[in-house]
């Protein structure tokens, strides 16, 4: 499962499909992760990460096109995990506007501490709004949270 914007991502990354090589894919992705959250996006760069991750800069270029390619996923990821928490409260529906309020302060807490946990969050979700190429996700992601509050509210006026 994606974000809706990781399709146009699709030939940027090559997704494995084995054990031995998802296990190399995650250890870049952890990899990269980890050099974001100590150094920020400038220090994130494919010769970097994929000495972090033990592995050579051609088995980096196997899977990730470039660094906005691992971007993505690290971002389609966080992102994921932020659906969920709104998923989590996808039966509540609210009668007013102080109900909405209410509800949408839980989500939003939730959402927070889903982020806060996710290694590179704050780096990472300032590359989404630094690098063009990664626009699309948030905006997809703000487009889910704004439909989600919509689809809660039954009676507000």
């Amino acid at each position: 499962m994606h974000s809706v914007d990781a399709q146009r991502f699709t030939d940027s990354i090559r997704f494995p499909t084995r054990a031995n090589a998802k296990a190399t894919f995650e250890k870049i992705i952890t990899a990269g992760q980890i050099i974001l959250e100590e150094a920020g996006l400038e220090a994130v760069n494919s010769n970097i990460v994929a000495e972090r991750a033990g592995v050579t800069a051609p088995v980096f270029y196997h899977y990730f096109k470039n660094k906005h390619a691992l971007l993505n996923v690290m971002a389609d990821r966080l992102l994921l995990r932020q659906n969920e928490a709104y998923q989590r409260w996808e039966t509540e529906s609210v009668e007013t506007r102080d109900d909405l309020r209410a509800h949408a302060l839980l989500v939003l807490q939730e959402t927070y501490r889903v982020t806060a946990s996710f290694t590179g969050s704050r780096a990472l979700i300032v590359s989404l709004r630094a690098v063009p190429e990664l626009a699309g996700i948030r905006i997809a992601a703000n487009q889910h949270a704004a439909e989600f509050y919509a689809d809660r509210c039954t009676g507000c006026a």
